[in-house]
Parts: structure tokens; C-alpha cells; sequence
């Protein structure tokens, strides 16, 4: 039986848990466009830790990171989001969004745990 990318175990690391969870869709076959969807989240919610002074570990992921994520994700912001000062304007479907593939990467946890 072939072995698929969340299988093994998987260190307490954010970073390595992401990288499961999008190897583990590659594996699925699911479309390029959700791959890439799922990986710009995973790059938005990895410069966001940072951003807020969070650690890279999986413990971070709580209700509350999360939340204040998916609010940095939608809010208007003067000085921009992402590192990039021209991202002002509020994005409230792209934080709904960021919401939903973070919602399908805490199912892929519990599975792989």
C-alpha cells in the first residue's frame, strides 16, 4: 500500500503540518486551483504568525490565532497586509475564504494526529 504525506507522523512544527496537509491534497489529485488556494493560505497564515509575534508551532493554531487571522485577512488596513502597503481595501470574501481552507486543514489534523 502506498504510503500517503500525513501518514507519517508529523512534528509539532506549524510549518511541517502545513507542509503535510498540502502534500497530502497533491497526493488526493485535487485540482491545481484549490492546491494553490490552499498554499497561499498556508503562506499568508505562515507571514501572519510571524507578523504577530506568534511561535511556528502547532499549539499556535488556537481558536483565538485564528480568529484574529481570518479578522487581519478581511479588515481595512491603511498601512496594507501581507507586507504590502498597497493591500488597503477591506477583503472580507478572501477572509471567509481563508477561513474555510484553515477549517479543511484542521479536518486533515484530527485525521492525522
Amino acid at each position: 500500500m502506498r504510503r500517503r504525506p500525513g501518514d507519517s507522523p508529523v512534528s509539532a512544527t506549524l510549518t511541517n503540518a502545513l507542509d503535510a496537509w498540502t502534500a497530502d491534497c497533491v497526493y488526493r489529485r485535487l485540482t491545481d486551483q484549490t492546491v494553490n488556494d490552499y498554499r497561499r493560505t498556508v503562506h499568508r497564515l505562515r507571514w501572519w504568525l510571524s507578523f504577530a509575534g506568534r511561535r511556528d508551532d502547532i499549539a499556535e493554531l488556537t481558536v483565538t490565532n485564528v480568529r484574529e487571522f481570518v479578522s487581519y485577512a478581511g479588515a481595512p488596513n491603511p498601512s496594507g497586509r501581507w507586507g504590502n502597503p498597497h493591500a488597503t481595501r477591506p477583503a472580507y470574501t478572501r477572509a471567509r475564504h481563508e477561513f474555510v481552507n484553515l477549517r479543511a486543514f484542521s479536518l486533515f489534523r484530527g485525521q492525522h494526529t
